[in-house]
């Protein structure tokens, strides 16, 4: 908003100065008294872009075709402004030219002003008349406007919708029927706008509308292809110093004002040619898009689009039930520092009784400190590849050998496999845990659009494209998700963002998957089932994820009574709720329990999650702790088939079997927005993401021990992020 309001208020300013300085310098009185044209007309300018730039930016439009005709005022207003400036400007630099050559500034007037520049300080209703005068006939007029207004209306309302389409297609819930229609229709409009400004509009001033029309198209063109500050176009806000900025306008209004104007007052007499000249720089330039657009129309389109969509997600039918056989049980506590298990064993001694057959696990690392990135990793002890994409990524770790040895050897054990958390995309995909996840499933997806907010929505990345850099932020689009809004499905799942983690958990509980420890807990205490086949059961909760929620909130809404203590008590009661449910049903003595979590906190220096395992068939008198030096990623799976007996050698350590004086070279990375590095787009979305960087620490010896300021990190760039 900030920036907004300044560049609309710079040139109204500039243009006040200039005002100020003719009647200093003492101008004939014929001038002095003409200041009061552009001075109002500055002023109307002024006030319509501050109106329409406060209604963009309170948001308090909710109408998508609104919000995109408000942007456009923005525009047209923002451009009226600074070209107001520019022809004032020029103006008063002939005149004071003038005067200094005269010696006397009495001497001169508007007649000293090539025409054009005069026309600011007269009447615009006189100007127009005057110049509204032509002896060509109406086609002939309209051969001069038609291709510049045409190739306008294609780049801005055609070409750079459907190239942004084309370019995130796999981000669109909608298919491309659903934009087509409003497309022409916007088309058709333009041009008959354009057909019955020929008829209206004539002489001069229709030359110079036929001008500005060929302008605007070359330095649009320019911008989209040249001067945009990101390397990738695709709502991605940009980042330009100011210089580069106001270099940026400069050229905007060199070629939209001076070029035209001084064509216009230097070879009036080869008005056809320069007109001619604008028809085909139009006319080149339509051909050109029009060329690439049909290359992406056929690419893109050469598979059938459906408005039925399948897809693959993660059931939650069966959460709450157990085998009467044999258990792992992993509860995955999202956020859960180890230090603040510490804290409550301080404070709650009774729990080494409590949890006596797990040995508590204090030294363990966790290599990254976000869930997108964590997830994947620690459910198939295959490390992430930050130089591609997080789905590609999330890919891999699912098709690697580690995550095929783990789940074969569950699967041949007897064992399936569940896995509930709030979002499988961020846990690599669910078509990606075919075969190895029991729970996935597939569903069906039927979209319907609306068609013209949806059509707009597109309108205002095209806009933010094609733009100077300093009105972009008044086109900027967040998420593809601003654009998909207007698409819905009969499908809750299907209509969640999940490029938005404020709305994952909705889509899990669309699920039927329970994710927040409320909701869980609520469950949980209705009863457990049992089943007859083993199990192995990933389940991903809220735990200590702020905002802090306990087992007995109702809602997300942070509330002063419910603090870090108030969610890890509610922890422990679902941990030891379970635990005494497993007794009950006579299958605790057969179960391997583990609590950990996805990472710890995300700070460098309370970062070590929580480790406590339970093996099948331990028993003890009390809480043991074991300071081996463990890594969250890599080592869960193999301590999950040490616990239950199975070979775990092809993967890395089992927690139980390290050596706690041993000296192992532990990574630590710390996610981050860096200067070093361009920004990095949304994963699968319209966008930059939060981060685009991170720092890499490498150490040995406990975690806790570390001094992480004496260690100078490696920085290493990434392709993309989820938010």
């Amino acid at each position: 908003m900030q920036i907004s309001l300044i560049a609309g208020f710079v040139p109204f300013l500039l243009s006040f100065a200039v005002i100020i300085l003719s009647n200093v310098l003492k101008f004939n009185p014929e001038i002095k008294s003409a200041q009061k044209y552009p001075l109002l007309r500055s002023f109307l300018q002024l006030v319509i872009f501050y109106i329409t730039a406060s209604m963009e930016n309170a948001e308090i439009l909710d109408n998508e075709c609104l919000i995109a005709l408000n942007s456009f005022l923005v525009l047209f207003s923002a451009i009226l402004l600074y070209c107001s400036f520019a022809v004032q400007a020029a103006a008063f630099v002939i005149l004071l030219i003038k005067s200094e050559k005269s010696g006397d500034p009495q001497s001169v007037t508007l007649s000293s002003l090539p025409k054009p520049l005069s026309y600011q300080y007269r009447s615009p209703v006189s100007v127009f008349r005057e110049n509204n005068s032509d002896k060509r006939t109406y086609f002939q007029r309209l051969k001069v406007i038609i291709i510049p207004a045409v190739t306008f209306t294609f780049m801005y309302f055609i070409y750079g919708v459907f190239e942004t389409y084309f370019a995130n297609m796999s981000e669109w819930k909608f298919i491309f029927m659903d934009i087509l229609p409003p497309s022409l229709m916007i088309l058709a409009i333009l041009i008959l706008l354009s057909c019955g400004a020929a008829y209206f509009i004539k002489g001069k001033n229709l030359d110079f509308i036929a001008m500005i029309f060929t302008a605007l198209c070359v330095i649009s063109y320019i911008q989209n292809a040249f001067l945009n500050v990101s390397t990738f176009i695709n709502g991605a806000q940009e980042n330009a110093s100011n210089t580069v900025t106001i270099i940026n306008l400069l050229l905007w209004l060199g070629i939209i004002v001076l070029i035209p104007y001084i064509i216009y007052c230097c070879y009036n007499k080869s008005m056809k040619n320069i007109l001619r000249i604008c028809s085909a720089a139009t006319g080149l330039l339509l051909i050109m898009q029009g060329s690439a657009l049909s290359y992406m129309m056929i690419n893109g389109l050469s598979e059938k689009q459906s408005r039925e969509k399948t897809g693959y997600t993660l059931s939650g039918a069966e959460q709450y039930e157990v085998s009467s056989n044999e258990n792992v049980i992993v509860f995955i506590m999202d956020t859960y520092y180890s230090g603040f298990f510490d804290e409550w064993l301080e404070n709650h001694p009774e729990y080494y009784d409590t949890l006596s057959d797990f040995i508590y696990f204090d030294d363990v690392n966790s290599e990254v400190l976000h869930t997108a990135f964590s997830m994947p990793s620690l459910l198939t002890a295959h490390e992430q590849d930050y130089t591609i994409s997080l789905v590609e990524s999330g890919k891999n770790c699912w098709e690697s050998d580690e995550a095929n040895f783990f789940y074969s050897s569950m699967h041949d054990d007897g064992y399936a496999v569940r896995l509930y958390t709030d979002s499988d995309k961020y846990s690599g995909g669910a078509e990606n845990m075919l075969g190895k996840i029991d729970n996935v499933c597939e569903y069906t997806a039927v979209y319907t659009s609306k068609k013209i907010p949806t059509y707009f929505s597109l309108a205002r990345l095209s806009a933010y494209k094609f733009l100077p850099l300093s009105l972009k932020n008044v086109f900027y689009v967040t998420d593809s998700y601003l654009v998909n809004q207007y698409t819905t499905s009969d499908s809750a799942t299907a209509n969640i963002d999940l490029s938005d983690w404020e709305q994952s958990p909705q889509s899990s509980k669309s699920r039927g998957i329970d994710y927040y420890n409320f909701d869980y807990y609520s469950s949980l205490t209705k009863g457990l089932s049992t089943t007859d086949k083993k199990l192995c059961i990933f389940q991903h909760i809220h735990g200590m994820h702020t905002p802090y929620i306990s087992v007995h909130s109702t809602s997300l809404e942070p509330r002063a009574d419910i603090d870090m203590n108030a969610a890890q008590e509610g922890c422990m009661e679902i941990l030891t709720n379970y635990i005494s449910q497993l007794k009950e049903i006579g299958v605790y003595d057969n179960s391997t329990i583990i609590l950990t979590a996805d990472h710890g906190m995300p700070s460098i220096d309370i970062a070590s999650p929580i480790m406590l395992v339970k093996p099948q068939g331990r028993t003890n008198d009390h809480l043991v702790i074991n300071s081996a030096p463990g890594n969250l990623q890599t080592d869960l799976l193999p301590t999950i088939l040490d616990s239950i007996g199975l070979e775990h050698e092809p993967l890395e350590y089992s927690l139980m079997k390290i050596d706690e004086n041993m000296q192992r070279e532990r990574t630590l990375r710390i996610f981050g927005y860096s200067s070093d590095f361009p920004a990095a787009p949304k994963c699968e979305g319209v966008g930059s993401a939060e981060y685009n960087s991170y720092d890499e620490y490498k150490y040995t010896g406990r975690y806790s021990e570390t001094d992480f300021s004496g260690i100078e990190p490696t920085k290493y760039p990434i392709t993309d992020y989820w938010w």
